[in-house]
């Protein structure tokens, strides 16, 4: 190989890196500031279970408008529990009451905490992480 394409090389791997570094920091520092400054927003909202043949499977969350997100967020599942969310009628799914939260900084920057359920349906107590409620599930 020639020096120049080394280089070259070398300086891709570099910024990728950092990009990399950059936003796993931005992700920790929004979250260390929401829990530091209690700012865990919870929002109601409804679901349906898409595939992409590039994004894969993700939950899609209908939300009344606020101040956070517009409409709808996309919450990604490990394969395994997306199946079983396939599996599930949407109608029963949205009895479980989803309600996606959201780690938000002083600033109103935002990453997705988690989706939760109601592991006993009309049981507000028995709220769990979606994930959670699916390794359950039978």
């Amino acid at each position: 190989m020639k020096k120049k394409n080394i280089v070259f090389m070398i300086c891709a791997l570099v910024v990728q890196l950092a990009a990399l570094t950059y936003f796993a920091l931005y992700s920790i520092n929004i979250k260390n500031s929401a829990e530091k400054d209690g700012r865990i927003v919870k929002i109601a909202c409804t679901a349906y279970d898409p595939y992409h043949p590039f994004k894969g499977r993700y939950i899609l969350l209908t939300t009344s408008e606020n101040a956070y997100i517009k409409n709808r967020a996309e919450y990604y599942l490990q394969e395994n529990f997306a199946d079983k969310v396939d599996a599930m009628n949407w109608k029963d799914f949205n009895e479980l009451k989803p309600v996606l939260e959201l780690y938000v900084d002083s600033k109103d920057q935002f990453v997705i905490k988690g989706v939760t359920v109601l592991a006993t349906p009309g049981d507000e107590s028995s709220r769990i992480q979606i994930e959670e409620y699916l390794e359950n599930a039978e």
